[in-house]
């Protein structure tokens, strides 16, 4: 990628970091430039880690399958002693049963593990040719000197079963009551003896419990029978004490009076009470109307006399017949006297027929009371006879009940009796194994087809990010991209990697045309001197440090100026490390030192010619570093080798080690700034491209110098394309 060097000014750029491109682009980038230390890698991360796989010892998994259902009271006692607590826990309690430490020390007993598998006391085995009986004495002493001089240590049967819980698992199956109990174990017969022993020991601690439950039971109900038995014979001889004292028979009670009789006389008494009641209240309502002392009111339906009612029609037509002769004829009239008088003869028979029906109302009255007074003393009389009866027959009732209800609970406690004499001996628990664990044909762990593709995949992984992580922390410029970036003045291209460039024959092959230096050359050349614009006359070459190219650059310039038919001359300014005189294999002075001191007065004595319009100004040699300072004679010199040349190729030291190309490079129509290819810091660039900050930056520009092709063309850059291989048949070499 090129820049034309023409170009606005722009402000210094901050150091950009790789990081600033895309994550794909990064990623990309690292796989195409380290593909092959990323490929080995993996391999080597792969075979290590498939070789550990292949090392660990195996481990077998094997599961049982126990359905556990809602257990019932062991026998049925809640129907002979309901107080007695009911089996309430659910499923999580039968798992935590299952993950227990006594579970966990039944498995062990039943299957002899003495030791932890693996161990060479393990499952009771032991060890040479020795005696049990001796081997178990010597495990005995080395178990004890153990405790002793370690008290923290655990003994074997606590690490049997710390082993046997830690390889443990136990899961309910979703929402069913089927337990799964899973065991690993580095072999599949320990596996599988182990999960089914579990299941085992569950179904036998559940019929112990059971056999124990049922036993107490029964004890309990023994000594209850026992009880019942003497508390219904002390209950029955009550009774018949009882019987005879009181007179009562078996059949019935002897009552003074029949309850039949007692219940007609309260009938009667309350009769009696009801007929007064009704005598009392016709009687009042006829004792109403003699004091009214008329039947012009309605009269009472109670008092039912055909007598007063025909009085009081009779009432009633002649008072509406006195209203009309008052109307006719005046209070005084005789037939008005006529009518009073009527009227006064009627009320008095009124007043004689109600004193007759209140006698006869009242006395019907006294004799209903008197009545009434007889019952109550009847029914008082013959309550008291009963209640001394009832009083003993509610006793014997009583008695009775009692009798009865002791020999019924004594039949029932003889039936469960029975129930679980039976029981004891045919219990069954509430776990049902319904897949017992079978032998495990393969290893649980490790598997080694998926953990082999995990290795690699891993291995992968691990590689590429090293090299990513290591490209993110890459702090080297590998393209005139990052460099255009990093400078405020453009780029003018790359130069491939030139071998043995310090051979002058080698040199010589920039006056062919097909070699792709010499064409990266007379690219960066037409962009320092463009045919349209007016030639450069000087051109500074330098670079940040020392080793970047720039006296190769330089020399490559000027010869490939030479080349083209102008008049070129090439003044080494680095006169503390000279190497132009060395590369075109010159004598080192008289030179540019002794020219500047004094030592040689004509110009024309320190110029050599190297080849045809070529002329070289070597270093020289001398200790006037600080002539160069002087900015007069170095002006002074540059016009005059511009009056006589039509370049000026100057080849500087390094711009942070001495200032002499800052004072050549103010003076300089065009100053190529060389940096090294996958060599030189971003720091070390930006630092360089401070110390040329005064000057304009439109005649600076940057090259990028020994490239390697390859590498740069597989890295992926955007200006790797001039590297393309469809390219590679346009050079010769």
């Amino acid at each position: 990628m090129t820049h034309a060097l023409a170009g606005s000014a722009s402000a210094p750029r901050d150091i950009p970091s790789f990081t600033q491109k895309t994550g794909v682009e990064l990623l990309v980038r690292s796989l195409r430039r380290h593909w092959r230390k990323i490929a080995t890698m993996t391999a080597v991360l792969s075979i290590l880690l498939i070789g550990g796989l292949a090392v660990l010892p195996a481990k077998y998994s094997a599961a049982a399958y126990l359905m556990v259902s809602s257990p019932p009271n062991v026998v049925n006692i809640q129907d002979v002693l309901p107080a007695l607590a009911l089996d309430t826990e659910g499923l999580a309690s039968e798992v935590e049963i299952l993950r227990s430490r006594d579970l966990a020390r039944a498995v062990a007993q039943r299957l002899h593990l003495t030791a932890v598998p693996g161990s060479d006391s393990s499952r009771g085995d032991h060890v040479g040719l020795l005696p049990l009986a001796v081997t178990n004495q010597l495990r005995a002493w080395k178990d004890w000197l153990k405790a002793q001089l370690d008290p923290t240590v655990v003994p074997p049967d606590e690490q049997v079963l710390t082993y046997l819980l830690d390889h443990q698992s136990v899961n309910p199956m979703g929402k069913s009551r089927v337990v799964e109990i899973r065991f690993t174990a580095a072999t599949p017969e320990l596996a599988r003896d182990v999960a089914n022993g579990f299941a085992q020991a569950f179904i036998d601690r559940q019929i112990n419990d059971k056999t124990k439950a049922s036993i107490t039971a029964k004890t309990w109900v023994d000594s209850e029978i026992e009880r019942l038995r003497q508390q219904v014979q002390v209950d029955e001889r009550k009774l018949e004490t009882f019987r005879a004292q009181s007179g009562l028979t078996e059949n019935g009670n002897k009552l003074l009076l029949p309850y039949g009789n007692l219940a007609d006389l309260d009938h009667r008494l309350t009769v009696a009470q009801t007929d007064y009641a009704a005598v009392k209240s016709r009687a009042d309502a006829v004792h109403r109307l003699q004091r009214a002392g008329t039947l012009m009111n309605a009269l009472p339906e109670t008092i039912g006399s055909p007598t007063l009612s025909a009085l009081r029609e009779r009432e009633a037509k002649l008072a509406i017949d006195r209203a009309a002769l008052m109307q006719q004829y005046g209070p005084d009239s005789d037939r008005m006297h006529r009518v009073e008088g009527e009227i006064g003869d009627l009320r008095g028979a009124i007043r004689g027929e109600l004193a007759r029906i209140a006698d006869g109302l009242d006395s019907e009255a006294s004799l209903a009371a008197n009545e009434i007074a007889m019952l109550k003393s009847t029914v008082a009389g013959a309550k008291s006879n009963l209640q001394s009866a009832a009083g003993q027959s509610v006793g014997l009732l009583s008695l009775q009940r009692e009798v009865d209800a002791g020999r019924d609970l004594l039949v029932t406690l003889l039936r469960r009796q029975n129930e679980l004499a039976s029981q004891v001996s045919l219990q069954s628990a509430d776990a049902q194994l319904i897949s017992p664990a079978a032998l495990p044909r393969k290893p649980a762990f490790p598997k080694m087809l998926p953990m082999a593709l995990l290795a690699v995949l891993g291995s992968a992984i691990a590689a590429v990010g090293s090299y990513l992580m290591r490209d993110l922390r890459d702090r080297l410029v590998r393209s005139t991209e990052e460099l255009a970036l990093l400078l405020p003045y453009p780029t003018l291209g790359m130069l491939p990697r030139f071998q043995t460039s310090r051979s002058a024959d080698r040199l010589n092959a920039l006056s062919q045309d097909r070699t792709r230096f010499a064409e990266a050359v007379k690219n960066i050349y037409v962009q320092i001197s463009p045919p349209d614009r007016p030639l450069p006359q000087t051109i500074v070459v330098t670079s940040a440090v020392a080793g970047e190219g720039k006296t190769t650059t330089a020399v490559s310039l000027a010869m490939l100026a030479a080349s083209l038919g102008r008049n070129i001359v090439l003044v080494d300014f680095d006169m503390r490390r000279p190497s132009v005189h060395s590369i075109l294999r010159l004598p080192l002075g008289p030179g540019l030192m002794e020219y500047l001191s004094g030592e040689v007065a004509s110009l024309n004595e320190v110029i050599q010619y190297p080849m045809p319009n070529l002329a070289v100004i070597s270093a020289g040699r001398g200790s006037d570093y600080n002539s160069i300072v002087r900015s007069e004679v170095v002006d002074a010199l540059l016009k005059t080798l511009k009056q006589k040349f039509d370049q000026v190729i100057i080849d500087t030291p390094p711009s942070l080690a001495v200032v002499d190309p800052l004072i050549v490079a103010h003076l300089a129509d065009r100053v190529v700034h060389v940096v090294r290819w996958a060599q030189t810091t971003r720091n070390t660039v930006t630092a360089a491209a401070g110390m040329l900050d005064a000057i304009d930056p439109r005649r600076i520009g940057a090259v990028l110098t020994q490239v390697d092709v390859d590498r740069h063309a597989a890295d992926g850059y955007g200006d790797s394309v001039m590297y393309d291989k469809s390219l590679n048949h346009y050079y010769l070499g």
